[in-house]
């Protein structure tokens, strides 16, 4: 029912207030010491009804930091690979997904990851395919849900396997959940 509700509201967000929201959000997560130190990124090239990546992406890239991407492999566990290496829609759910070869995921120093919601302690709602659910247990990195302003929710039903993440980035905020930076 969340997710259907989320859908509606992200539907209504303009498409001039998506890019400035996108704007501002990578502007905080640049700002945040979690950013300025990280040498490899882990991020997501977003779907239409997410907030945008595809400009903090290559401006990241450009800095010379490492841009990891995730790719869905046929177990249902998601992939780790270099944007650089190239991007294809050639897949399941026709994402751009990194074409290079698998990195593991101990190599990420801050991940970036998309929600459809997530509330203040820092529990997220995704899309109801539990691929991020499955790697957040494998990541030894900080990591931040980026989300449009509609999306950060009082609460987000929660079960038994849920990783919060450390922080969420929403409009010009990074909100710190718990110790972020002793991640």
């Amino acid at each position: 029912m969340m997710r259907g509700i989320m859908a509606k509201f992200k539907r209504e967000v303009p498409p001039g207030q998506r890019l400035e929201e996108a704007g501002l959000v990578a502007n905080a997560i640049e700002a945040s010491p979690l950013f300025i130190t990280a040498r490899t990124i882990l991020a997501y090239h977003a779907l239409p009804d997410e907030l945008p990546t595809a400009a903090a992406l290559a401006r990241w890239q450009a800095t010379g930091r490492r841009i990891l991407l995730p790719r869905v492999m046929p177990d249902g566990m998601l992939e780790l690979a270099d944007m650089a290496h190239g991007l294809t829609t050639d897949n399941r759910y026709h994402i751009a997904e990194p074409t290079g070869p698998s990195v593991d995921p101990s190599a990420v120093d801050l991940a970036i990851i998309p929600a459809v919601a997530v509330d203040r302690d820092g529990y997220r709602l995704g899309r109801g395919g539990g691929y991020y659910d499955r790697l957040l247990p494998h990541l030894r990195c900080p990591v931040i849900a980026a989300v449009l302003s509609c999306q950060l929710v009082e609460l987000v039903p929660r079960e038994k396997h849920d990783v919060p993440v450390n922080a969420i980035a929403c409009r010009d905020t990074l909100l710190y959940i718990g110790q972020a930076t002793d991640n």
